[in-house]
């Protein structure tokens, strides 16, 4: 029988052959295997009939075992080790045999690890933190109506990750299965606890980041309100403005955004207990909002024909005075310039609540409002008009506009002001107004029917219709007389110090007397400074009490331009004109042009709103770029969205076309239809979205 050290040296020149073929990457020969298993069977034998061996080469056999061990994967590959054990039926005790079942050598434990505690309470105060956030993000979600869609997948997930996170570190059974998940993954037991901490950790971020992004999902919620309510779609929208309530439930606008509908519906109690609640933390919105709504109630009770009660003026004056010196405070802020124009338009609108429509001379004290109004809106870029949660974006142009129809029904004409030009404007911009299916729009086209109905503005709108083609003296040499004439008044007249340096045009019309009876301006620059020319003063000194209608006129251009000017015959008026001409004077009478020629194609009558018809309503408008010539011609018109392409031969551009010479410059024009009668005409280079 051979000796201890013997069976030793054997064993470690077959374990060193299995060593070789692990370091080539190898797989053991089965061979091999068994010589191992074999030689190690042989070194038990010895211990097991000798006495004790010395203790330097039990040390030995110990590396040796360990060695065998660290072996073991390439070794119980393809189930190898259990066929040699099925074929020489090995005792339970030699457990080299047996080498699936031992358990992994214990690892070196860092100093770190009797810390594990530490780690351990950690992930404690994180999940309790976590639940906090997850139940809060929970009860925002499904405060107002239950759970939707986004509140149900962020609840769901958080709950997901806590429960797994939780799981494993607080029960056993969770431990051992994260234990097992962890060991898969190669991590070293004693980084099991640093593991679940971070786990933990990360759990606590998300839920700290979907809590801390609560306003933020507010903001979408009012943000799908506004849409829906644009849409009329408005239980849909008090229900996203009362989830967006449950994550910004201090933020006025969405009070105010309820208080509207309720204010569209007729319901102004409900309307008035929202707009309250932005009323008492001083939002001058929700001031304005309240001010709107008790003219509202008090008009109604008059049937919109009477002078509302003095309680009631007095109060709203209070709350538009309120906002108006807040919103000062803030003039940086677009939505505050667009607050500020709706509250002066408000304002005029309590101005001819006040007065009455009987008091027509009193209509006109404060219509400066409505016209201070439109610029604070048009300063403000287009994107920022949704800011604003009831106002439409030509409520003020409306109402500009029909304050300019109360001032020129008042007197026989106004100056600058060609009523024509007016008439078109308010229908273009109250159009939307007028059409009372639209409920939001109601009370205002309570009021813009009510000045509508006015006698002086039905007996207005019978002098446009009935001016369509005026009377034009034809004969060539009283027209050369009457320009004569009216250069040398001008001269007389002239103050070349007190004209600007701004090119002003004019358009002039003489009578057979040779007397200015009226004049108009087609650019707001010349309208504007039309009252530092001498035609001004000579229209003031001249002009008739009562003009006839069928007094053949003569039509001039007059031009002041550097101290200087020119008269020429207004059928001349684009004599001159190129394709690169900027001048806002040239661009706003050739922009009349065209509009001379829509305006001859287009129906002239006021509408009454309950008849207008949804179909003759374009949505979205018809946009075209439509090119000029210099001569005031329609060279081409060319549709910038599908439904103007579809739509173009149901308006007057298909009829206005004339094509034009070669090397004709050519000027491009935005024209905007609403509808078959309502229209605008905006230079292309001044369009907000050419």
């Amino acid at each position: 029988m051979e000796n201890l050290e013997d069976a030793i040296a054997k064993y470690a020149a077959a374990l060193a052959a299995i060593k070789d073929a692990a370091s080539a990457k190898a797989q053991p020969a089965l061979s091999q295997i068994i010589n191992v298993l074999l030689a190690r069977d042989g070194i038990q034998a010895v211990l097991n009939q000798t006495p004790p061996a010395s203790r330097q080469l039990l040390a030995q056999l110990v590396q040796l075992d360990d060695a065998l061990i660290e072996q073991a994967k390439s070794i119980i590959q393809e189930d190898r080790l259990a066929q040699c054990r099925q074929s020489l039926n090995p005792p339970e005790s030699s457990w080299w045999w047996f080498l699936e079942g031992l358990p992994p050598k214990p690892q070196p434990q860092p100093k770190w690890a009797k810390y594990d505690w530490v780690w351990n309470l950690g992930t404690v105060v994180c999940l309790v933190v976590s639940t906090t956030f997850l139940s809060q993000t929970a009860k925002a979600f499904s405060a107002a109506e239950g759970f939707d869609l986004w509140g149900m997948f962020s609840t769901i997930s958080q709950g997901a990750g806590l429960a797994l996170v939780a799981g494993g570190a607080l029960t056993d059974k969770g431990q051992k299965v994260v234990e097992s998940a962890l060991t898969s993954l190669k991590i070293p037991p004693y980084l099991h606890a640093e593991v679940t901490f971070a786990g933990a950790l990360t759990l606590l971020s998300l839920s700290h980041i979907t809590y801390s992004n609560l306003p933020r999902v507010g903001e979408l919620y009012y943000e799908q309100g506004r849409k829906l309510q644009a849409e009329n779609r408005w239980s849909e929208a008090q229900e996203s403005y009362a989830r967006s309530l449950n994550f910004i439930p201090d933020d006025p606008r969405i009070s105010v955004s309820i208080g509207s509908i309720y204010e569209a519906l007729g319901d102004f109690e409900k309307a008035i207990a929202e707009y309250e609640k932005g009323n008492l933390v001083g939002d001058p919105a929700s001031m304005n909002a309240l001010g709107r709504v008790a003219i509202w109630q008090a008009w109604e009770k008059t049937a919109w024909k009477g002078k509302i009660d003095a309680d009631s003026a007095r109060r709203a004056d209070l709350l538009f005075e309120r906002a108006t010196k807040i919103v000062a405070q803030q003039t940086d802020d677009p939505r505050q310039q667009l607050l500020q124009a709706e509250i002066r338009t408000n304002q005029g609108i309590l101005h001819w609540a006040k007065v009455g429509w009987n008091a027509q001379d009193a209509l006109l004290d404060k219509i400066w409002l409505f016209g201070h109004a439109v610029p604070l809106e048009e300063a403000v870029p287009s994107n920022q008009h949704s800011s604003l949660s009831l106002s439409s974006k030509y409520r003020n142009q409306c109402y500009a506009s029909v304050g300019d129809i109360l001032h020129l029904a008042s007197s026989q004409a106004t100056p600058g002001v060609d009523p024509r030009v007016a008439y078109r404007e308010f229908n273009y911009a109250c159009l939307e107004i007028r059409e009372v299916y639209q409920p939001g729009n109601w009370y205002d086209a309570k009021v813009i029917e009510s000045a509508v109905d006015l006698q002086s503005v039905q007996q207005l709108i019978k002098r446009i219709q009935a001016n369509v083609s005026p009377v034009k003296i034809a004969d060539s040499k009283q027209i050369s007389k009457f320009q004569q004439q009216l250069s040398a008044q001008i001269q007389q007249n002239l103050d070349p110090k007190s004209l600007p340096e701004d090119k002003i045009i004019l358009r002039v019309f003489v009578n057979s007397k040779g007397k200015i009876i009226k004049y108009y301006a087609y650019d707001k620059m010349s309208q504007g400074l039309a009252y530092t020319t001498p035609i001004d003063r000579l229209w003031w000194d001249q002009k008739p009490d009562v003009q006839d209608p069928q007094e053949p006129l003569a039509d001039f251009k007059v031009t002041f331009y550097n101290g200087a000017f020119e008269v020429a015959s207004w059928s001349a008026k684009a004599r001159g004109l190129t394709q690169n001409m900027t001048d806002p004077a040239d661009m706003g009478m050739l922009k009349h042009c065209l509009f001379e020629l829509l305006d001859r194609q287009v129906p002239g009558q006021f509408e009454v709103a309950e008849n207008v018809n949804s179909d003759d309503i374009f949505r979205p408008s018809l946009i075209y770029k439509v090119n000029v010539t210099p001569d005031g011609a329609i060279a081409d018109s060319q549709p910038m969205n599908k439904e103007a392409a579809e739509r173009f031969q149901e308006t007057p551009l298909v009829n206005l076309t004339t094509a034009p010479g070669d090397g004709i410059p050519l000027i491009p024009f935005k024209v905007e239809f609403k509808a078959s009668n309502a229209f605008r005409i905006t230079p292309w280079n001044e369009a907000e979205n050419p």
